[in-house]
């Protein structure tokens, strides 16, 4: 939801006044058709944490990028 396509349709449903919960009964629509839109990412690095809430340790894992 935090891509840039992900935040244009979030906007746009506030624009039109939508609830988010379009196709319930009582909400004064008609039911929104659900759209699947697939995003590509190259996963380059991962963050770890080890311990408990309130101590740990941090641990990255960064992709060689050469």
């Amino acid at each position: 939801p935090y891509t840039v396509s992900g935040m244009a349709r979030q906007d746009s449903s506030a624009d039109h006044g939508e609830n988010g919960r379009g196709g319930e009964a009582g909400s004064g629509g008609s039911p929104r058709k659900k759209v699947t839109i697939s995003e590509n990412y190259e996963l380059v690095g991962v963050v770890v944490h080890s311990g408990q809430a309130h101590a740990g340790h941090y641990y990255s894992f960064i992709k060689d990028r050469r």
